[in-house]
């Protein structure tokens, strides 16, 4: 009789073992590094360009089986800004895959003032249009592949 109830009392345990992984599998992230430079354009909302340069991008993409991932930015740098901006503990950037192309928002830090950000991107960041406090927009292009007239149309939903 004892025999039987440490097998039991082993087999529930090997059971909650492998649900609290399960468990685990299902809602925590696995992230996904974002360490890039991209050829990047200020832009009007006209597509006129204002300046150009590069825009730096670190951090984290934190993919979720089940909720909407996020991006965790350790630091993001826009042509004509001095201060890297990025975004706290606890507010990271939500991204809806219900928009097509992918939009992540929220707030970022620039040190002394939160700023909003919309980023409407393509598959693997290949270009992406990044509207920042509502008034200023960058055109983004990994390897210079794609052209402002070509950004602006694809993430033209951003503009308005």
């Amino acid at each position: 009789m004892e025999h039987f109830r440490e097998f039991h009392t082993r087999r529930f345990l090997i059971c909650v073992i492998l649900l609290g992984v399960l468990l685990v599998a299902f809602l925590a992230p696995w992230p996904t590094r974002i360490d890039m430079e991209m050829t990047c354009s200020e832009v009007t909302q006209n597509g006129d360009v204002v300046t150009d340069g590069t825009v730096t991008i670190q951090g984290w993409q934190m993919n979720y089986l089940f909720k909407h991932d996020q991006i965790m930015i350790d630091a993001i740098k826009f042509p004509g800004n001095s201060a890297p901006m990025k975004t706290l503990s606890g507010t990271p950037l939500t991204l809806s895959e219900e928009i097509d192309p992918h939009a992540a928002f929220g707030i970022l830090w620039d040190g002394a003032s939160d700023r909003s950000v919309y980023i409407s991107l393509e598959e693997n960041w290949a270009n992406c249009l990044i509207r920042l406090d509502g008034e200023r927009f960058f055109a983004c292009s990994l390897d210079n592949a794609s052209e402002i007239a070509e950004i602006l149309e694809v993430h033209k939903w951003i503009l308005h």
